[in-house]
């Protein structure tokens, strides 16, 4: 599957990409995304990897407003996070592999609240730079962050 990434998260996030591009850190750069009252911020726990480690993106979605915000769902899956190459292309989605229950259901965060989820990719990558993508797959509240990361030689 080929991937637009900047049509996925907006023109208005490349320079946050482009901030993590750059960055030669051992931390793991966050990139961060406001909409409706929330904050989604998507992560890897490294900024760097070698081939074959496992690799854990995390995501958290907060509520920065005021009020209460429903989140509704289509089925049981609550977020979707995967790993694409530098051109783009899906390597590897957490949930393709996953059967989720076709029921309507609801979450709500309350103001200040934070919900977090977490999926890890076992595969091996070859070194290059690489994007890991979190979505957020609440109906009136559909948000996509991504961040990149590096695999290097051994």
């Amino acid at each position: 599957m080929r991937w637009n990434w900047m049509a996925a998260v907006g023109t208005g996030f490349a320079s946050v990409l482009l901030a993590c591009a750059s960055a030669n850190r051992e931390a793991p750069e966050a990139a961060t995304v406001e909409q409706d009252g929330l904050r989604l911020t998507v992560a890897t726990d490294r900024a760097r990897y070698a081939p074959g480690d496992e690799i854990t993106i995390t995501m958290r979605v907060a509520n920065i407003g005021d009020a209460p915000i429903a989140l509704e769902f289509q089925s049981a899956q609550r977020f979707e996070v995967s790993v694409a190459d530098r051109a783009g292309s899906e390597i590897w989605r957490w949930g393709a592999d996953r059967g989720f229950a076709q029921m309507l259901g609801t979450e709500t965060v309350a103001p200040g609240d934070t919900l977090a989820y977490a999926a890890t990719y076992r595969g091996a990558l070859s070194p290059g730079s690489y994007l890991a993508v979190g979505r957020l797959t609440a109906r009136e509240h559909p948000m996509r962050a991504a961040t990149l990361f590096a695999v290097e030689q051994p």
